[in-house]
């Protein structure tokens, strides 16, 4: 099951010309900006623009923090972003794999969740335009309705993203002398402990790498690594390619003491416009093998990899990565198994 149907947050912009279309999206891009979010905007037209420069109403959205892209219908759109684009679909298909919301300018026929608005003398949207969510009023209001439509949109998709649990069992587990994730504490092994506490919060769980599972386990689907990496990374790298619009809960399984309150409170400081939860212990360090990864998070780590870094753990330095203090409480929840002796102490 790949959760291919759900709603993205996106909405296009529409209304005759004088309108105020693109005055209004001047000002709420800042708006959006402030609230931690990554905001992409598809121009419908150049705005009189020499061809491959911005004019004026790009150059300020870029100047607000939003990235742009230009484009006539038909037509390969511009960007002033990195990458490669092609029609409107595969526009916001990309855009939406590096930002939380896509705006769109225009494109009053195209079947795309839209906004209409009215100018000073007409209202309401022609009989042939669909998918209008609102219809913004001629007056300084529209503003703070278009902001509360787009959070919606964004919360709503937030919301309704499924999690997916992802166990890394790919370690060999040559300084245990076993893998870790057969090593039993009471009568499981600790991949089942793990199995337990992260099915607690996730819609399915999946193994990621091909290490040895107790024969409980054996149901459970497996993702192979991603091909050519090695380590967490090739699991986490294999887990949000395979199901790239899921949020994925994923954890190691050296953690003798994971439980279900851990991992509640973990996907309690999720949030629009963050891309990762990497929680960090009283030591100062990044944890990020008991963390969460929204689909945004796949571009921060094939970026990763294109750089040749495998440590997972320097995802933190991106701005769209938090990093909340894991409370006292639960701090040894976060806690794992790298030597025989730290095993033969927590078996004692």
């Amino acid at each position: 099951m790949h959760p291919t149907s759900i709603p993205r947050p996106l909405v296009a912009v529409c209304g005759r010309t004088g309108s105020g279309r693109t005055t209004l999206i001047d000002a709420v891009v800042p708006r959006l900006v402030s609230r931690g979010l990554r905001v992409a905007v598809v121009e419908h037209e150049t705005h009189g623009a020499p061809p491959g420069r911005p004019g004026r109403a790009s150059e300020r959205l870029l100047s607000a923090g939003a990235d742009v892209v230009l484009g006539h219908p038909g037509d390969a759109a511009r960007r002033f972003v990195p990458g490669a684009v092609t029609d409107l679909e595969s526009v916001v298909d990309a855009l939406h794999r590096s930002h939380d919301v896509v705006l769109v300018e225009g494109h009053q026929r195209t079947p795309l969740p839209k906004v209409w608005c009215a100018s000073e003398t007409e209202g309401e949207p022609p009989d042939h335009t669909d998918s209008v969510m609102a219809v913004l009023p001629w007056d300084a209001e529209r503003r703070d309705l278009f902001e509360q439509v787009i959070m919606e949109s964004v919360e709503t998709a937030h919301r309704q993203r499924p999690v997916f649990g992802g166990l890394l069992v790919g370690g060999a587990g040559h300084r245990m002398g076993r893998p870790k994730q057969m090593l039993t504490a009471g009568r499981r092994t600790l991949a089942e402990i793990a199995a337990e506490s992260v099915a607690s919060a996730a819609a399915r769980i999946l193994l990621l790498g091909a290490g040895e599972v107790a024969p409980a386990l054996d149901d459970v689907p497996r993702l192979p690594d991603a091909p050519g990496l090695k380590g967490p990374l090739a699991g986490l790298a294999s887990a949000l390619r395979w199901a790239p619009q899921a949020t994925w809960l994923v954890a190691a399984c050296d953690m003798p003491w994971i439980v279900p309150r851990a991992v509640e409170w973990l996907l309690s400081q999720r949030q629009p416009g963050r891309w990762a939860v990497l929680p960090r212990t009283a030591d100062g360090r990044v944890q990020p093998l008991l963390a969460v990864y929204e689909p945004q998070a796949a571009h921060l780590v094939e970026g990763l990899i294109r750089s040749g870094n495998s440590a997972p753990r320097l995802l933190a330095d991106h701005d769209a990565v938090a990093t909340p203090a894991v409370p006292e409480e639960l701090e040894r929840h976060w806690s794992n198994v790298n030597t025989p002796q730290q095993w033969d102490r927590i078996n004692r």
